[in-house]
């Protein structure tokens, strides 16, 4: 038991030894890292993050709805009404808010691709853009980035959307509270804070016009329903789910905030959210410390050889 741990106690004191016989070898490891972390942390743009807090919006008819699709939910289901609920409208909502057809709308809407594609750094002090000129020309208005077949200069939809959702856009969603979380970083604050906004502004809107489109549809299928039927009982359910529908109508002609309701508004961001550059240089320090470990121990097993 002592041997062992006299062997041990060797063993390390011999590492520690032929670490300090290297100090210089170390040190030099380090300071090279270290130098080479500064560069490269200097060298990254500052992001900035804007943040929209919002939950589900609650419209008044909403418990009426709730009770009616208890009532005559199988009915309107065979009747293709979609009387829905509180949960499947969340649901409808934050996918509809990831998908591809709602986010590549939003950037032909609000022209977004330079934004996503051309922008190098933002200056807080003149409030302007750095472009790529690799990438687009901004003194002809041209893009000039050279991209494989079957690319082409100008990115497509498609590729600004792969782009917004992986690099730019972050949607969170607590389902214990409901609080939906969008998150958009960006080079500017001020485009972070328009682009978080615009998003749930779209939403909203989006949501609202299918809604309607679906009221009418219904609205129009009931009365043809109502004009095929004489038994006074499916005609008494076919008016009331008819009422349903008009309210629904209503409610998403007159609410703003349709879908989500904002409880805490976006902000310009006045500190960056990254890069994170003492965390950078720190582990560019460690990094060079391991380095010159492993290049010390490879040295020893050679010279034994």
């Amino acid at each position: 038991m002592n041997t062992a741990n006299n062997i041990q106690e060797v063993s390390i004191t011999d590492l520690v030894l032929a670490l300090w016989q290297q100090k210089l070898k170390i040190s030099f490891g380090v300071i090279l890292f270290a130098v080479a972390s500064v560069f490269y942390a200097l060298s990254l743009p500052n992001m900035y993050r804007s943040t929209v807090t919002t939950v589900p919006a609650e419209s008044n008819g909403s418990n009426a709805l709730s009770s009616i699709a208890g009532q005559f939910g199988g009915l309107a289901s065979l009747a293709g009404v979609n009387l829905g609920g509180n949960d499947s409208n969340l649901t409808i909502t934050l996918e509809t808010m990831k998908s591809r057809e709602f986010l590549t709308s939003l950037i032909e809407t609000y022209d977004l691709k330079k934004e996503l594609f051309a922008i190098e750094s933002w200056s807080y002090l003149s409030k302007e853009y750095t472009y790529n000129q690799d990438v687009f020309d901004i003194e002809n208005n041209l893009w000039v980035r050279e991209v494989p077949l079957p690319k082409v200069s100008e990115p497509s939809l498609l590729e600004a959307y792969i782009e917004l959702k992986s690099e730019f856009l972050n949607i969170q969603h607590d389902p214990k509270t409901n609080v939906i979380t969008i998150n958009v970083t960006h080079y500017s604050p001020y485009f972070a804070q328009e682009l978080s906004s615009n998003i749930v502004k779209e939403i909203n809107l989006k949501m609202k016009r299918n809604d309607i489109e679906e009221a009418d549809k219904s609205i129009k299928y009931l009365k043809e329903m109502i004009d095929e039927t004489s038994v006074s009982k499916l005609r008494e359910v076919f008016f009331t789910l008819i009422e349903q529908q008009e309210q629904k109508r209503m409610l998403a002609s007159i609410q703003k905030e349709y879908a989500l309701k904002v409880i805490d508004p976006a902000v310009v961001a006045e500190e960056k959210a990254s890069p994170k550059r003492a965390s950078i240089v720190i582990l560019g320090c460690v990094l060079g410390f391991l380095v010159s470990i492993f290049i010390i121990y490879l040295e020893s097993i050679i010279r034994k050889k």
